[in-house]
């Protein structure tokens, strides 16, 4: 129906503009940025074989193109920590180099881990990377905040530098 409205306006029909649609998801109370970054996902991609997200993951990225979203969001590398809280499960088994958190474009995210903090470091890198707009890392077994954006920031800068 999108393609038909177009083609009555003189477009070419095979050609899906995006802004309309940021427009409509701006509207529902969605940031541009955000509506913007979930336009570049099909549905094939997340399919895509190469690709593995996390648990919750698929109905998070669901829920955001339906106009719903959560103005930050826990990142779990164990399935006891945050149940009650909007949150994504990163498992164990999970292969971080094929983990994609397309889902936290634009949010604020919470790493929470159980003694895992070169895990947590490395999932907080690919959440920021992945256009998270802060994200800091807290151990529950310490009960404190070990990291914040700016340190791992840090840590980017430094793994990007050549040795």
């Amino acid at each position: 129906m999108a393609r038909a409205k177009h083609a009555q306006r003189g477009r070419d029909p095979g050609q899906f503009l995006a802004l309309p649609h940021v427009i409509v998801e701006t509207r529902m109370g969605m940031r541009p940025n955000r509506a913007a970054a979930w336009l570049n996902y099909s549905e094939a991609a997340m399919r895509s074989a190469d690709r593995q997200f996390p648990a919750y993951g698929r109905e998070l990225l669901a829920a955001q193109r339906a106009g719903r979203n959560v103005p930050w969001l826990l990142i779990a590398l164990g399935w006891d920590i945050g149940r009650a809280l909007p949150r994504i499960v990163v498992a164990r088994d999970i292969d971080l180099a094929k983990l994609d958190l397309c889902m936290v474009s634009g949010l604020e995210c919470l790493v929470a881990h159980d003694a895992e903090t070169e895990r947590a470091l490395d999932v907080a890198i690919i959440a920021l990377r992945a256009g998270a707009r802060a994200c800091s890392i807290k151990d529950r077994q310490l009960g404190i905040t070990t990291h914040w954006t700016s340190d791992i920031r840090a840590a980017m800068a430094a793994e990007a530098l050549p040795e």
